[in-house]
């Protein structure tokens, strides 16, 4: 895609989210999440943050060999599916973790094609599965 026609869909979705009343606050969201920085890389929520610093934690306590962040899992050719994280645990299990706080249409069907095509069960992580870390520290 051209520098152009990227510059026009981002217009296009300006536009678009401005005529929401929800998203007309200052720095709202559409999902009300906010963009967090940790150790200098940027996560989309604070509950995903939160959940690599409890990941971070429980690598250094034995509990985790190690984690992936932001997994590709291709599902059909352009389309890609971007699990938040894939743990290592030390007994050997390996698991795919995903941060919602809401899960939309589009996540679920991604969610279904990635545990069908793969056979592995994606494992959704809510705000009561994650200790809190972070109370204010957002970009």
């Amino acid at each position: 895609m051209r520098s152009e026609e990227r510059k026009a869909w981002a217009e296009r979705w300006k536009r678009r989210d401005a005529a929401n009343p929800l998203l007309q606050a200052r720095g709202q969201t559409k999902y009300r999440n906010h963009v967090t920085i940790v150790d200098g890389l940027r996560f989309d929520s604070r509950l995903e943050a939160d959940r690599y610093l409890e990941l971070k934690l429980l690598r250094a306590a034995g509990d985790v060999r190690f984690f992936i962040r932001q997994a590709p899992f291709d599902i059909a050719p352009g389309v890609k599916y971007r699990a938040d994280f894939v743990v290592s645990w030390a007994s050997g299990e390996v698991t795919v973790e995903d941060c919602k706080g809401h899960l939309t249409d589009v996540s679920r069907v991604k969610i279904a094609a990635v545990q069908q095509l793969y056979g592995i069960e994606v494992r959704l992580l809510a705000r009561a599965d994650v200790r809190r870390f972070h109370q204010g520290s957002t970009q």
